[in-house]
């Protein structure tokens, strides 16, 4: 089968702020991280800068992109809020590393530690919007994986955040992410963000020839019914995408003409348009 792909141009505007996504789901295993890295490698393919964000402590989107872990030793997320918390003045290219396809703020092992030493402080959950606020002329897209978690790393994330991306899959518990993913943004809005919106619904992980899968996708639509749109690409479940974590390459570097890859495209493409349309 021939896929058609569309590169889109950039247009130049250095007075446009970068777009800042928060991808997530309050259940785990839906696979965000791996559509961050394929979507941020999509967006850069498609001509556009792209900065990711590590802000699960489990650190995967990091160990996939990076394979020398002295890279990020002294220069991850951890030391970031290590000087925000010593209010030191912070220049963020201290903290990024720079890859072929994405440049990349890596996660640490120790996140939840920083939990109680932000919880009694005024700006707890501005954080990443001031630091980030820096890279918002330097980069199309700014994308943060985010925990599977209610908790502070989140809020953090949507404070900063433009907009969400849910990432689910055809399941019902994966459903139910989906609405508290809606509450919480709605919640966020009230509080810190009231800018914030839900950019749409990925579906990930899906087995075409499952006839319980078509059934889920139906229902996601159904829940959704227009209120919050679900994306029309929809990622399939893929080995080759498993693989990719130990090479610590996207899909669509490692195999470029498969399904997955294609998909991951037109989803980047599909997400380019949808920026468009708020901006």
């Amino acid at each position: 089968m021939c896929i058609e792909v569309i590169h889109m141009k950039k247009t130049k505007n250095i007075e446009r702020k970068g777009h800042i996504i928060a991808v997530t789901n309050q259940k785990g295993g839906t696979g965000k991280t791996t559509v961050t890295i394929n979507v941020g490698v999509g967006l850069s393919k498609m001509g556009y800068k792209v900065l990711v964000l590590d802000n699960d402590e489990q650190t995967n989107l990091t160990t996939g992109l990076i394979v020398d872990n002295q890279l990020y030793k002294e220069k991850n997320l951890g030391n970031l809020l290590d000087d925000v918390l010593d209010e030191k003045k912070i220049r963020l290219n201290r903290y990024i590393i720079r890859l072929r396809y994405v440049d990349i703020i890596a996660g640490c092992r120790n996140l939840f530690t920083y939990k109680e030493e932000f919880r009694n402080r005024e700006n707890r959950n501005t954080i990443y919007r001031d630091v980030l606020e820096q890279a918002r002329y330097k980069y199309d897209f700014i994308m943060i994986d985010c925990p599977p978690v209610a908790g502070i790393e989140n809020a953090q994330a949507y404070t900063a955040a433009d907009s969400i991306l849910v990432v689910s899959e055809p399941s019902m518990y994966s459903m139910d992410g989906i609405v508290d993913a809606v509450r919480i943004v709605g919640e966020a809005r009230i509080t810190e963000n009231p800018k914030l919106r839900v950019l749409g619904v990925v579906v990930n992980k899906m087995h075409f020839m499952r006839r319980e899968d078509k059934g889920y996708v139906q229902e996601i639509r159904s829940m959704c019914n227009g209120k919050v749109h679900v994306f029309d690409s929809i990622i399939p479940e893929s080995a080759a995408i498993a693989r990719c974590a130990s090479l610590e390459k996207s899909i669509l570097q490692h195999r470029s003409t498969s399904k997955a890859s294609y998909a991951f495209l037109d989803l980047a493409q599909e997400i380019v348009k949808e920026v468009s349309l708020d901006a």
